[in-house]
């Protein structure tokens, strides 16, 4: 079993990974650990708090977004998520989901 100290110093580190945006290679470098202490870790904490869950909330519908003549769809990148926005996206509930997986700060 972990020390209290020991716990929290995996707690601050795996937060500030995950904040750095580097790479889990770069950033164990950087720290001076190894990759699998820090995907140990990260594993670790993670299945102690638990699986998260969003509140999902029905909107009304937004009037569409007109594309630019030729655009189909675009493609956003937050994290490891990908949204694919196609032509007629209700613009309110993209906001939302940006905002949801924290690409958004209100």
């Amino acid at each position: 079993m972990a020390t209290k100290e020991k716990r929290q110093e995996w707690i601050s580190r795996i937060e500030a990974w995950r904040a750095s945006g580097l790479s889990a290679r770069a950033f164990a470098a950087r720290e001076g650990v190894s990759v699998s202490s820090l995907f140990g870790w990260s594993r670790r904490l993670s299945m102690e708090t638990g699986p998260r869950f969003l509140r999902v909330v029905p909107i009304p519908q937004a009037p569409a977004v007109e594309f630019p003549a030729g655009t189909a769809s675009l493609v956003i990148a937050i994290g490891s998520a990908t949204i694919q926005v196609d032509a007629g996206f209700d613009p309110l509930l993209l906001s939302q989901v940006v905002r949801a997986l924290g690409g958004g700060r209100s």
